[in-house]
């Protein structure tokens, strides 16, 4: 067996230890959302245009080349002012689909020019105005 010691002074077992003991890697959902909270409380976005954007990620999210094929592989839920997408073990899905989603619902409402998608942390994406500086033009006399 092999034994390594960690900075913190705990001792951990490396794979070849853990492969020996028989233990397995416990994998965990994965779980990716849209936080939208911001407009949400502007009241730009209502809890309607919500749950229409988690029915519209439902409806377009692609497994296997095909739409509406997400039994057992993934679920969408919109909580409070976020769209949550759990993903099941064993399956993969990339964060990158989940914002061109997002921008592509944003363009079909006619929202895209309001909000951009932006990485908050590695797996949320969170929607923000655009900034729109507003030049102070000068009278001359």
């Amino acid at each position: 067996l092999f034994l390594r010691i960690s900075q913190a002074g705990g001792s951990t077992m490396s794979k070849a230890g853990a492969a020996a003991k028989g233990l397995k890697k416990v994998e965990r959902p994965s779980t990716f959302s849209v936080d939208c909270h911001i407009p949400f409380d502007d009241q730009v976005l209502e809890a309607d245009i919500l749950d229409e954007f988690a029915g519209f990620l439902k409806e377009n999210i692609k497994r296997n080349g095909k739409r509406n094929n997400l039994t057992g592989f993934l679920d969408v839920q919109r909580q409070n002012a976020n769209i949550v997408v759990k993903v099941e073990p064993g399956h993969s899905f990339s964060k990158k689909y989940l914002k061109y989603l997002s921008k592509k619902f944003l363009n079909r409402n006619e929202m895209r020019e309001l909000f951009r998608v932006i990485s908050s942390n590695k797996t949320t994406y969170e929607l923000r105005y655009f900034k729109i500086d507003k030049g102070t033009e000068e009278e001359e006399s």
